[in-house]
């Protein structure tokens, strides 16, 4: 009887180990905790489309200072996700996106509006997992291509000299982590 006990115990465990299955989310909401070390939040909301895709906005905020200049103000990030594993939201995915932003650039005697513009695409791999599967980490490398527009409010245009920050090809890095829903 033990014996028996034992053996339906041990099958129905097995069985319902067997039975759980990932479960699939449509959202995901995240941020990336690293940049509020250095003054730059971003939160990340990803909606699934289709099996294979998803769509992100991003929403960005700057208050970073150094060596005497400082940047403040927000930015936006559109970004359209093709998983090849058809399993939107979860696996490895390739993305084109966009980012703008709008910052308030003050060193030393100048002043201005810098408007930032970027188009590029990155690689990367998101994973759910956790108790409930729920719990995101997203991870891309790639690369933008960027230009600018500089208002000067107080000073001179030529007082800017972090121009090269701003323009031609740089490397794209992404670290997010959060939860899906």
């Amino acid at each position: 009887m033990k014996k028996l006990i034992l053996f339906i115990t041990f099958f129905l465990i097995s069985a319902s180990s067997f039975a759980q299955e990932k479960k699939e989310f449509d959202n995901s909401l995240k941020a990336n905790p690293l940049g509020l070390l250095i003054g730059i939040g971003k939160i990340n909301y990803e909606k699934k489309i289709s099996e294979s895709s998803s769509a992100q906005l991003g929403a960005s905020f700057f208050n970073y200072s150094a060596s005497g200049d400082s940047f403040s103000g927000f930015g936006l990030i559109p970004e359209y996700r093709f998983y090849i594993n058809d399993n939107a939201i979860d696996g490895f995915y390739l993305a084109p996106f966009l980012k703008y932003n709008n910052l308030t650039v003050k060193s030393g005697g100048f002043k201005g509006a810098l408007n930032i513009y970027r188009i590029g695409a990155k690689a990367g791999m998101q994973w759910l997992f956790g108790s409930n599967d729920n719990f995101v980490v997203d991870l891309a490398f790639g690369a933008k291509y960027s230009d600018f527009n500089l208002a000067v409010k107080d000073g001179s245009e030529d007082s800017f000299e972090n121009e090269n920050l701003f323009t031609g090809i740089s490397p794209e890095l992404h670290f997010a982590i959060g939860f899906a829903f």
